[in-house]
């Protein structure tokens, strides 16, 4: 029987993927057609096979695969090929950043000044054993547990006009995810006059108690 393993045509003996992992990887995990197969399958002419090692890194050609499984090859290419910038790593930024990496974005450039406090755990995506530590080690090591291949770069500093250019010019996209409106406003307008190809997505995150039908809205 041939069937497409790890992204190469095969010719296998093994009827079914217990067999195929026990010949080959005891204890793996075998994707089989875009799915994970939770019980014995038995495999067919022309399935396309994934073996997956819990205890070993995949290579990049491996993880674009394993991430290939359920995206077509244009829009897989395409992610794989962008470079994203996000601007702060609290509620909105931490979580952005792991979506990203999840969806096969190529490249990350992360910054924040800050490090993980206790009342950032009840929305931000950081655990108890980053207590302390600067939001961009804290990320970076999260998204690399995702997705060891994706490139992050950090930096762990508080963002001005002149720093903004050098950190985010080569990003495809950015997205704003900073806290008061003044470093939201200086962030935009710099993007905006320094780094005109670059587009740029503004997050806005909003607390309360209360009905929201008291909520009112007005033009200035």
């Amino acid at each position: 029987m041939r069937i497409v393993l790890n992204g190469t045509p095969a010719d296998t003996e093994f009827k079914s993927t217990s067999e195929l992992l026990n010949g080959m990887c005891p204890g793996g995990i075998a994707v089989v057609n875009s799915f994970t197969a939770d019980a014995d399958i038995e495999l067919s002419e022309g399935d396309s096979v994934f073996i997956l090692n819990k205890d070993h890194i995949p290579s990049e050609k491996e993880a674009d695969l394993l991430m290939s499984a359920r995206d077509p090859s244009r829009i897989r290419s395409k992610l794989r090929s962008a470079s994203i910038g996000i601007a702060g790593l609290g509620g909105l930024g931490s979580n952005i950043a792991a979506m990203l990496v999840r969806s096969g974005i190529g490249r990350l450039v992360i910054s924040d000044m800050d490090t993980v406090d206790a009342t950032n755990l009840n929305r931000q995506n950081y655990f108890y054993d980053d207590l302390g530590r600067p939001k961009t080690d804290a990320t970076e090591d999260l998204l690399k547990r995702i997705s060891p291949c994706t490139e992050i770069e950090k930096h762990q500093c508080r963002l001005t006009p002149e720093n903004i250019p050098d950190i985010y010019g080569n990003c495809d996209i950015v997205c704003e995810a900073l806290d008061s409106a003044e470093e939201k406003a200086m962030f935009i307008s710099t993007v905006l006059e320094k780094c005109p190809d670059t587009i740029i997505i503004s997050g806005l995150g909003m607390a309360g108690h209360g009905h929201s039908n008291s909520i009112t809205t007005k033009n200035g």
